[in-house]
């Protein structure tokens, strides 16, 4: 059944800037994790000063302007970069797990960089390099899930259990124009697709710009599902669907209402379609007339 979603958010201050902080915060827990792996599994690493940085990160962003932190924050990456690339090379039997701390430190220099700019300010952008972030990031979360999910971007569907990201833009022969934000509402809104559709399947993403400044963006999946009367819902901060309770998926509930605070900004409008085992589908339309 397909709705558009007309609800009010109310959102306190601290929710609002854990929405704004959100993708950076899962960045650097998930950075924090893997440093500790490598200090399991390789003795004298000299890499506490980069976990405790990265719980200090933790503590203090949600409570801190982004901009106040990002200069320190990229230079730790920068540093740790160099000492990740110095491990790999005296221990290339830990090469999946430190290839992971890689990838993650340059999404980490890519989000940074999204900060360091009006994330809602429109600004061309080259299709081929928006595609290749989605794919950097999606490559990276596949690594640091130790390959327990592939990835793959391919003109037909893959054989075997690696999930086909079908990723298409339209443009009508124009530039792309679009806000930096929106990186991070595909992110998310793919990454709720994988965590609740089986391996192999398709994930479809269609972003079309009709006209300069207008975009059109719909994100589909083959998973479980949202039961009819909680498709209002999920859009809530912290709203999980009550068939998906009992899934260990390491989020918190944001993703939906990211997108679709994201959407009101623009004065956009937002639609789901979904049916109990037969997948989502998520439509946003934005101008930057607002």
């Amino acid at each position: 059944m397909r709705q558009e979603i007309r609800v009010e958010l109310k959102l306190d201050r601290n929710e609002a800037a854990l929405l704004d902080h959100h993708s950076l915060l899962n960045l650097f827990n998930v950075l924090e994790a893997q440093l500790s792996r490598i200090m399991q599994a390789i003795p004298g690493t000299g890499l506490r000063q980069y976990t405790n940085f990265c719980l200090e990160v933790l503590v203090h962003l949600p409570r801190t302007r982004i901009q106040e932190l990002t200069p320190e924050m990229m230079d730790h990456c920068s540093r740790l970069k160099a000492r990740i690339r110095d491990l790999l090379d005296h221990h290339p039997d830990q090469a999946l797990l430190l290839n992971g701390v890689l990838d993650i430190i340059r999404i980490g220099h890519l989000r940074l960089e999204e900060y360091t700019m009006d994330r809602f300010a429109w600004q061309e952008t080259d299709p081929q390099q928006f595609k290749e972030n989605l794919e950097v990031f999606l490559q990276a979360t596949s690594r640091v899930s130790g390959n327990r999910f592939t990835v793959a971007f391919t003109p037909e569907p893959p054989r075997g259990d690696a999930y086909w990201i079908d990723f298409r833009i339209e443009t009508n022969g124009h530039p792309l124009m679009a806000p930096p934000v929106l990186h991070d509402t595909i992110r998310d809104l793919v990454g709720n697709a994988r965590k609740y559709s089986p391996p192999g399947s398709r994930i479809g993403i269609q972003l079309a710009s009709p006209a300069p400044g207008q975009l059109q963006l719909r994100v589909e999946d083959e998973g479980v599902g949202i039961p009819e009367e909680e498709i209002d819902k999920v859009v809530r901060f912290g709203y999980r669907a009550t068939n998906v309770l009992d899934r260990r998926t390491m989020g918190g509930g944001f993703g939906l209402t990211k997108a679709y605070n994201v959407c009101r900004r623009y004065g956009g409008r937002f639609f789901i379609e979904s049916g109990i085992g037969e997948g989502t589908s998520i439509e946003m339309t934005l101008s930057d007339a607002i």
